[in-house]
């Protein structure tokens, strides 16, 4: 899926999932390519500024913590404790900044297998 990353999709799904803290489900700094504002790398400045701001804000939502958002080149990284799926939906592509919005991003569960998160 576009703007998103998410390592044990299948095995979360099938419940073998591997237990946090054991192979690729444990910290990792996760660099996200490609990821624009709506008009993307020729954005006015104004526009670059709100989404970088958006995005700081949909990392901490995610309880990640925000590295880096370079919005002349699109890259956006972050810092996990575990992996979960993380990213950005769609809706995310509005340039409304909409402080009642439900984090598009949704943390995963790990131990007990649902969304919801920590």
């Amino acid at each position: 899926e576009p703007k998103t990353v998410d390592v044990y999709h299948a095995a979360e799904q099938s419940g073998t999932k591997p237990p946090v803290g054991t192979k690729l489900n444990r910290p990792a700094i996760i660099t996200l390519h490609n990821i624009y504002s709506k008009n993307g790398p020729e954005a006015s400045a104004e526009e670059k500024e709100k989404f970088e701001r958006k995005i700081e804000k949909k990392t901490k939502q995610m309880n990640a913590k925000f590295i880096l958002m370079d919005t002349d080149i699109g890259i956006w990284k972050f810092e996990v404790d575990h992996f979960s799926r993380y990213g950005l939906d769609d809706d995310s592509d509005d340039e409304e900044e909409d402080e009642n919005t439900n984090a598009a991003e949704e943390k995963m569960d790990f131990e007990e297998g649902v969304r919801g998160g920590r």
